[in-house]
């Protein structure tokens, strides 16, 4: 293919560093302020002008924004100060490619080396082919938000059959501690010499959040069955910042093995669906307590806090709450509720040419198989807009 090349990082973009903001300093407006994890609150003078491509620094690590409006980038984040003549939505999508976790400092909160990621050779295309592949990655994108406004409808009627079913009228019998609903079995410990070029993906928050990427570690070994994850397990993320990664997620991805900071959630009478809107229902609460133990910006929700946390436990209705109402929301929402769904605008998609078959979600799609889309595809006329932030807990506003 004549019309890519390869070259550093550097000079295709350059990467700076954000600037502090504090809270006390900062005055409501319409300007987003972009931290590591996304949009953290807005404030009424910007600092870079649009279009915007933002990723973290420190913190959250391997997540990559966009923004259409003039921005505040935190010192947390590093962001594209300089383009050089790139199509600033390819540059979006192609960042997303990039191995961020590789290039963290050694240090006691590990950050990343701009300078060094500015070294990695990466293959670059001309600027028609980049527009080309951003535009079609931007209708994918709107086809995403059609589906999760849908979720996101579904997801609400589940919770509000679950609320009025078990929370609107007392209850005069037994509750009991939500440790005791199910199995918490906490994922494996990695070192980086764990690490391989195939295998199984390890599955971090960052995997949760945005699905299998091409920055998803992998491992060839054995450390257990009990590790192993499979579609439809209930993943709860207890450990990290309270605000972003403590959550409760159904994993899609295929099998798997889960990283340690996550419990793999085993329901002890099959009512999955329940315990999954059970522990739903109590994530302001968990997101509370892992505030209340912040320290380096990171907190956590223990066995002991499952222990302490209790919810009414009526067997009957649980199981006819499991078979009836759950059911017919699952049925409804034809897949699996809130699925951590990898997404559209990345690596591994369909065995044969978009759109004339039904294409297939995996993880992230390498940004250089779209140019054998620029022979088969009609061409876009779509409005390049502000990608969509696909959320991969679909319908829960996760």
């Amino acid at each position: 293919m004549n019309n890519w090349h390869e070259c550093e990082l550097g000079s295709v973009v350059t990467l700076k560093r954000g600037y502090d903001l504090p809270q006390q300093k900062r005055i409501d407006g319409n300007v987003p302020i972009f931290s590591s994890s996304g949009i953290s609150g807005y404030h009424n003078t910007p600092m870079v002008s649009a279009p915007g491509v933002i990723t973290g620094r420190y913190g959250t690590i391997g997540q990559v924004f966009f923004s259409s409006i003039d921005y505040w980038p935190l010192n947390t984040t590093l962001y594209v100060e300089d383009f050089h003549g790139n199509d600033p939505l390819f540059i979006y999508f192609f960042l997303k490619t990039i191995q961020w976790e590789k290039y963290q400092s050694a240090s006691a909160v590990p950050g990343i080396n701009r300078n060094a990621v500015h070294t990695e050779i990466v293959s670059i295309p001309d600027k028609e082919t980049q527009g080309q592949i951003a535009d079609i990655l931007a209708v994918l994108d709107r086809k995403i938000k059609n589906s999760q406004q849908i979720n996101d409808n579904l997801y609400q009627q589940a919770m509000a059959l679950f609320t009025e079913t078990f929370l609107t009228y007392p209850f005069e019998g037994e509750s009991i501690p939500l440790y005791d609903f199910a199995d918490y079995i906490n994922g494996a410990a990695f070192k980086p010499a764990d690490y391989s070029e195939d295998g199984l993906p390890i599955i971090k928050i960052a995997e949760l959040k945005n699905g299998i990427t091409d920055s998803t570690q992998r491992y060839n070994g054995d450390k257990g069955e009990k590790y192993i994850i499979h579609d439809k397990d209930i993943l709860f993320s207890w450990s990290g910042n309270p605000d972003t990664s403590i959550d409760i997620f159904i994993w899609c991805g295929g099998k798997a093995i889960l990283n340690q900071h996550t419990f793999n959630v085993k329901s002890k009478e099959g009512i999955r669906w329940f315990i999954y809107l059970m522990l739903k229902y109590f994530k302001p609460q968990f997101s509370q307590i892992a505030s209340n133990k912040q320290t380096t910006g990171l907190g956590h929700v223990t066995a002991a806090d499952l222990k302490r946390l209790t919810f009414p436990y009526d067997r009957e209705q649980i199981l006819s709450f499991e078979e009836g109402n759950a059911w017919t929301w699952m049925s409804t929402a034809g897949r699996w509720p809130a699925c951590t769904r990898p997404p559209l605008t990345r690596r591994r998609w369909m065995k044969r040419p978009w759109p004339t078959s039904r294409w297939r979600t995996s993880s992230t799609l390498s940004v250089k198989a779209w140019t054998s889309l620029r022979s088969s595809s009609p061409s876009t006329t779509s409005r390049r807009t502000e990608p969509v932030p696909f959320r991969l807990c679909a319908g829960t506003g996760a």
